[in-house]
Formats: structure tokens, C-alpha cells, sequence
């Protein structure tokens, strides 16, 4: 019981250590940066939450209650990023994510919201730099770079 209580007691740290820094705005571009800002927060929850929806811009500006434009302007202004980019970063970490856990290729592309595998394997190569399944492979050896 020991250990649980210890992993407990750092994760309750970190909550409050981020609670922290989100309330005196010590957070400086990213995802934490993101939903330190109410709006921008509706919408990257809502993408984390779904992201094999086809999204668009407008439908995250709508999430977030502002119009395309100012959502755009506002969301590369807080998180350093466009939102196209963050979703794409977060669609290739989910697809991480599933490939450790066995998940076949074309079941890792469709729940990570991609049409085809060919679709999600160009993503994954522009994101990682190399294909998913030697990227897989490097992961599980170990020699990754």
C-alpha cells in the first residue's frame, strides 16, 4: 500500500503544481498555456476528446466561441502553434499511443482520425520523421534516436 499511497501523493503534486502555474500565468506557450485560457480550453478538450472528427476551423472556433479569425490569431498567440497543427501533433500522439498497445495500422489511422493508413503514415512521417512501424521498432529496441 505503500507505493499506491507515494504515486498518489506525487500525482496530487503535480495536479497542484500545475494548478499553480496555470493560475499565475507562468505558462508560456503549449497545450498548458492552451487551457490556461478558457475559450482555447473548450476547444482543445473537445479535440482531445474526438480527434477522428473531421474537424475544421470552424468547428474549433465555434468550441471555442470566437470567430475563425480571432480564434486562429489567438490560438497560435497562446500556444505557439495553429490549430492544425496542434491536432495533427495530437492525432500522431494518440496513434503512438495505440501502436505500443498492438493495435493493427489500419485500426491505429481510423482512431486517430485518419482516412486511410497511406493518410496517417504520410502524417506520421512528417511529424516523427520516420514511418510508424520503424518508428515502432526503434521504440521497442531501444535505439531510438
Amino acid at each position: 500500500g505503500a507505493q499506491a499511497a507515494v504515486d498518489r501523493l506525487c500525482e496530487l503534486l503535480i495536479i497542484q503544481l500545475l494548478r499553480h502555474c496555470l493560475q499565475k500565468g507562468l505558462t508560456t506557450g503549449g497545450t498548458l498555456a492552451g487551457l490556461s485560457d478558457p475559450r482555447l480550453a473548450k476547444a482543445l478538450v473537445a479535440m482531445q476528446r474526438d480527434p477522428t472528427r473531421p474537424w475544421e476551423l470552424a468547428a474549433m472556433a465555434a468550441e471555442a466561441g470566437l470567430s475563425r479569425a480571432r480564434f486562429a490569431a489567438r490560438f497560435r498567440e497562446v500556444t505557439g502553434q495553429t490549430p492544425a497543427d496542434y491536432l495533427a501533433g495530437w492525432r500522431i500522439m494518440t496513434a503512438q499511443h495505440l501502436l505500443r498497445s498492438g493495435r493493427a495500422m489500419k485500426q491505429v489511422s481510423a482512431e486517430s482520425g485518419y482516412g486511410s493508413s497511406s493518410a496517417f503514415i504520410r502524417a506520421f512521417v512528417r511529424k516523427i520523421g520516420v514511418p510508424p512501424t520503424q518508428w515502432l521498432r526503434e521504440v521497442e529496441t531501444g535505439t531510438m534516436k
